[in-house]
Formats: C-alpha cells, structure tokens, sequence
C-alpha cells in the first residue's frame, strides 16, 4: 500500500507567497522518515451491562493512513525556514502537531510549531516557527492560515485555534513579542470555516491564566457562535449569528485579570480583577450576565488572592480556591469557598484547609478534591453539604478530572526505577464507586467527556466510560504526543497521521475538541523529538485485548 497523499498539492500552489526552492529542498532532506504500509486492524467490542455473561461478539474494522500532514503542512511549515539563519537540523528536526477537529468532523485546524538553534547563538540561540493550517477531513484542501516566528529578541507567535459552536467560525490569536519572549501586543483573528476574515480585534495583555484554563483571553460559547474576550478597559461580547457586538466598560485601575471562565450554559461570564499599588492586594470577583448586559462584583478580598475559579455544571455555583495571612501569627492559609450565586457572600468549607478543587461532579452537588502531606495525596469526594467519601490515595504526584458519566480518572507519575524516564509514564485508575481499574506504564492519555484514550504497549486504546465500548490499535507512532479522536468518528489523528477508521460511526465522539483533559497541554514550549515509527504490528493484540476485556466487564459487575 502506497502511503502517499493522492490529493497533495506541491506547497507552491497551494501557499501564498514567496518559496525558496534550494532552501526548501535542503530542509525536506532532513524529514524524510521510514514509511512502511499500514493497515491496521481494530478490534472492537461492545460490552452489555446487563447481569449476564460478557458478550464476547467483537467486529473486524479496517484502519488505514489516509494523510501524513508532515508531507504536507510539515514541509511547508519548514519551507518558511531561513537556512542562513537556523542551524542544526537532521532526521529528529521535525514539526509537533496538533489537530483540533471541527465539531461535525468535516474539517481540521492543525497548530504545528518547530524549535530551531540559531547559527552563532550559544546555547540560548534558539527560537520556534509557528504555522497554523486548515484542511478536509482526510487532510486534502490543505491551506495555510498564518504564520509566525518567534527568537528571544521579537517575534510573533500563534496560539490557541479554536472552534466556534457550530463550527462555521474559529479563532486564533497572534502575539507579537519582544525581549526575553516578553508579550508585546495581542491580536484575536476570527474567521470563517472558508477563511473569509470576520473580526481581528487587539486584545489587553494584562489577562493571565493557566494551561489548564486555555485559551486565557477569549471564550467561544459552548450553545451559540458568541465569543468574549478583554480589550484595553472593555469586556467585548461578539454575536456572529446575528452579526452584533457590545462591549462592558471595566475602567483601567487594576494590575491584572484572570480567573476568566464561561458557564456552560453560556449566559454567564466569572472574571477577578487585581489591583495593587504596591502597599496592598485588592482583589474583586466580577459576574457579567452576557444576555442582560449587565456586570456585577460578587465578591472582593483585601490582602489576599483567590484563583481557580470554576463554575458547577448547572451554571448556578462557583468554587474557588483562597489564600490569606492568618490573623493569629501571619502565616498563609489556603481555604476552598462556594459561592451560590443566590447568596452574598461565600461560604468556606472548612475540611478543606489545605486542599484543593479538581473537578465538579456532572450532579452540581459533589466535588472531586484532593489533600497532600509530605509522602502521600488523598482524592475524596465532597458533598456541597460537607459529606467526605474516600476515594484514592497516591504516594507521587496526583491529578485527577470527572467523566461527563461521573466517573472519576486518578493519574499518578509512575516513579519506578526501572521504568525509563522519557518519555514520562503514568499510572491511571478509573473509580466508578467502589469499584477500579487500573491501567499502568501509560505514556500518553485524554479524557474528553466520556472519551478516554491511552496509549499503552504502542497501543492506542479506547474507552467510553458510559456505553462501555473499547477497543485497540497499533499506534503508527511509539510515543505519540498528540492523539484526537473526529467527532464523527469516521477518524482518528495521531501527531502528523490522519487515520480513518471504516465502521466506528456509531461510538463518534460528543466533544468538539476544545475542553479535552490530557497529558499534553494546549501550548507546547518544548523541543519535539519525533519517534521513529514503531513497526509494531496485529500479533497478540487480540488475545491482550480480550484480557483486557475480560478485566474490564469484572470492573463493571463489581468483581
């Protein structure tokens, strides 16, 4: 089987622009790979929940590479590289990709970025060119969108693609940086699914958050096309369905915004604003009701600094995360608070000095929270109520989030001394009640609702936590670093591999990509090795997979 793209365009077609044929060419000689054929075979079973015998009814699907986008955008992403500039390139010099699904599956947005060595530039002479893509499904129709190229000095770097609700929009924002990476301007750039240009709006700078939160400065809504984002003292609302906008005044006197978080229903908008002036904190929490138009502060501390905000699924509660000073000897508290959206003021629930808020329940009335010591971490659930149920306790690092069914995934780092150190593996736990699976020497994981994928053994698997399907494949990468599966379910992308999967419609994904938990974060500033191919092939996967079959039906009879 040949593994060549039949609808690839040379990059001089397709891209706009001036192209480099000599420098082009010696850049290509650097990413050529092994390519073997590939068919992979899909074991997939449905399991019944009904009180008796596992079926054991399992149906042959074909899998089959239908696009390698580093023949594609991955040649053109390094087509933009200046050979006099950049040095050090060899068979490992290869792009990392990310593919971000549109939510009917007919397209992708690929976020690709390649870290390069400067010539003469010592050991901090290193800088990333960032190229951003769209394409059909099955990778043809190939366009690129922007680009941009960032050193220590200046640059210009593209972040955070995302799609609208419906899909016919999506959004991106470019950063223009100065010295040290420092940002310098942002520019939100909202388009359409055909690249005709809808908004470009600049941006306030001064609005901070985590990974976990991204993208930090602008929020689609998860029921309609309206888009949110902070311009220099304005809260601006978007409403590309009836072509409208507003904006909320916020005045300048604050230091920084964060905490910015959209409820799921979309009508509500939770932002902090700090402000400081160099003797004190003054920290306010604002409510804005986008429908309304109308924003409120529903909270505000002095001398301290509150931070993980996080609304409950039914949009009527908030959880934050609280530090102050003790007013007995002065030492740092850490309190988690609820606040009720009916009530003034928020209440502090009190076994939880110390601790910390993961994740709402899909109920609105529980929480999944965590307490470490010194050589241990301790998951329970917490009623709103102040009712504690042990749920897991780890003895490295530990992280955990809820399926949309209520089940919950433990990660622990797996720290054993025979376990190789690259790439970092993990140990997940699924709990559902008193029951649990475990799943070890994991190097790659994503939870999106009811989704999770793993990759195991240079296998990625699949499990739904509420219909109970699974199933496995070889994974045409050993370590792969990015793995999205379409909302159709028609495909399945493995970093640069468009795979399509014959017959799995029927377990498509719910998700359209945007609030995916995993072990890879949204914006990756590291140096990607690509891993050679592994050249694992269907000997034993059936009879591993029947056993992990087997372990998971005693998992759900509570066995």
């Amino acid at each position: 089987m040949k593994l060549s793209n039949t609808n690839a365009k040379s990059s001089k077609k397709i891209f706009p622009g001036n192209y480099d044929r000599k420098k082009s060419a010696s850049i290509s000689a650097c990413i050529l790979r092994f390519r073997i054929p590939v068919f992979v075979l899909i074991i997939l079973a449905c399991l019944s929940l009904q009180p008796a015998v596992a079926s054991s009814n399992t149906e042959h699907l074909n899998a089959t590479i239908v696009a390698d986008l580093q023949q594609t955008a991955g040649e053109d992403l390094l087509s933009l590289v200046d050979t006099d500039v950049y040095e050090g390139y060899d068979e490992n010099t290869t792009p990392y990709f990310n593919v971000i699904w549109s939510p009917d599956g007919d397209q992708m947005l690929i976020q690709t970025s390649v870290f390069l060595h400067i010539i003469g530039g010592g050991d901090f002479g290193s800088a990333r060119v960032y190229a951003l893509y769209i394409a059909d499904a099955d990778g043809s129709n190939l366009k690129r969108v922007s680009w941009g190229e960032s050193k220590s000095s200046e640059g210009k770097v593209i972040r955070s693609p995302v799609w609208s609700y419906s899909g016919d929009y999506f959004a991106y924002v470019e950063e223009s940086t100065g010295g040290m990476y420092r940002v310098t301007s942002s520019r939100l750039v909202i388009m359409s699914n055909d690249l005709q240009p809808v908004h470009k709006i600049d941006q306030d700078i001064d609005v901070n958050g985590a990974l976990s939160e991204m993208p930090v400065n602008f929020k689609w809504s998860s029921v309609e096309d309206k888009i949110i984002t902070f311009t220099p003292g304005n809260l601006v609302v978007y409403d590309l369905e009836e072509n409208t906008n507003f904006s909320l005044g916020i005045g300048d006197n604050y230091f920084e915004i964060s905490d910015v978080a959209l409820s799921g229903d979309g009508s509500k908008l939770v932002f902090s604003m700090l402000e400081e002036n160099y003797t004190k904190f003054h920290e306010e929490m604002f409510l804005v009701d986008i429908e309304n138009r109308v924003i409120n502060q529903i909270y505000s501390v002095e001398d301290a600094h509150f931070y993980s905000v996080k609304w409950s699924p039914d949009s009527k509660k908030l959880v934050f995360i609280q530090n102050s000073h003790s007013e007995e000897d002065g030492t740092l508290c850490n309190g988690v608070y609820l606040k009720d959206l009916d009530a003034e003021t928020p209440v502090k629930i009190p076994v939880l000095d110390y601790g910390s808020i993961e994740e709402w329940y899909p109920d609105s009335e529980r929480l999944l929270a965590m307490k470490s010591s010194v050589d241990s971490y301790e998951l329970f659930s917490l009623s709103i109520n102040g009712d504690i149920d042990n749920l897991f306790t780890g003895d490295s690092s530990l992280d955990a989030v809820v399926s949309e069914n209520g089940c919950v995934l433990a990660i622990c780092r797996n720290l054993d001394p025979d376990v190789p150190s690259y790439p970092r593996m993990y140990n997940l736990t699924l709990l559902s009640g008193q029951n649990q699976m475990t799943i070890d020497n994991v190097s790659y994981y994503s939870l999106e609702g009811n989704n999770l994928i793993f990759v195991s053994d240079a296998k990625i698997s699949y499990l739904n936590t509420a219909t109970n399907e699974t199933w496995s494949i070889p994974s045409p990468i050993e370590y792969p670093e990015t793995i999205g599966l379409n909302p159709s379910g028609h495909s399945i992308a493995v970093d640069s591999y468009i795979l399509e999967l014959q017959g799995f419609e029927d377990q498509a994904a719910t998700s359209t990509g945007n609030n995916t938990y995993s072990s890879v974060p949204d914006e990756v500033e590291v140096t990607n090795e690509r891993n050679k191919q592994s050249e694992t092939g269907n000997d034993n996967i059936a009879s591993s997979f029947n056993e992990r079959i087997g372990t998971f039906w005693k998992w759900l009879q509570g066995n």
